[in-house]
């Protein structure tokens, strides 16, 4: 149903099949060179697990934090 506000709402009955058993796809934790406007190296690389992911973001925010401080 939609709301008042525009949302779509979703019910669904109990004992109902759950989306998640229809999962199909495996989780992709891919890092690749560039910003908004492409990768023009073509750099990439696939980490196998999502915390390797989330440091490797994090070690990358860290950098641009110290690009940005030293100006």
């Amino acid at each position: 149903m939609k709301t008042d506000a525009g949302l779509t709402v979703f019910r669904f009955e109990s004992g109902q099949r759950c989306f998640a058993e229809h999962y199909t796809r495996p989780e992709i934790y891919l890092v690749r060179d560039g910003d908004w406007r492409g990768n023009p190296t073509g750099r990439r690389r696939q980490h196998t697990r999502p915390a390797d992911w989330v440091e490797d973001m994090a070690e990358n925010q860290g950098r641009l934090i110290e690009l940005q401080e030293r100006g």
